[in-house]
């Protein structure tokens, strides 16, 4: 396969530093070495990786020759376009639980069958959805975690016959 890995995601915003700090307080990235760019941005880690990209809406001539002069590109919609969320494998479901209620960050809970996953959905201040993947395995005692329910077992195709006939009835034998 030509591709090894995701290397980043670019997120433009009409409000970077509210995006910058919703990544890094509230999901636990940090904010770290950027290449001196002609447009103002932040590069935010995991780790050693900086998967979220950063930069301001579009407006000097040093972003349009990096970022390319494609109007679809350079516009700012407020949704996530083609790209429905990004996700993130996270742990400790109670804490984020926690710490999304205490800064009024609305969120959805599911419980993903036979993967036993819980996966919280919320928004960034760009309105787009952030997936965060629990594994119940690794989730602490008082996570309120608990195994998803098998997936109902799949029928095979069977091929559709005519119904038997009905039983026959005997008739009673005159006495």
């Amino acid at each position: 396969m030509p591709i090894n890995r995701l290397e980043h995601v670019l997120v433009i915003s009409e409000r970077p530093k509210e995006t910058r700090d919703f990544y890094v307080k509230i999901l636990g990235m940090k904010e770290g070495y950027r290449p001196p760019f002609p447009f103002p941005g932040y590069w935010l880690y995991l780790g050693n990786v900086p998967c979220i990209h950063l930069a301001g809406k579009m407006g000097n001539t040093g972003q349009t020759y990096y970022l390319g002069k494609d109007t679809k590109m350079v516009e700012v919609n407020g949704g996530t376009g083609a790209i429905d969320h990004i996700a993130f494998v996270a742990n400790d479901v109670e804490k984020t639980r926690t710490l999304l209620k205490r800064n009024k960050i609305e969120m959805r809970e599911r419980l993903v069958p036979e993967q036993n996953m819980i996966q919280l959905f919320l928004k960034d201040p760009n309105d787009i959805t952030i997936e965060l993947n629990f594994p119940i395995a690794e989730q602490g005692k008082g996570s309120g975690a608990k195994a998803a329910p098998a997936a109902p077992a799949r029928r095979r195709a069977v091929a559709h016959r005519a119904a038997p006939p009905a039983p026959r009835r005997r008739a009673k034998a005159a006495k």
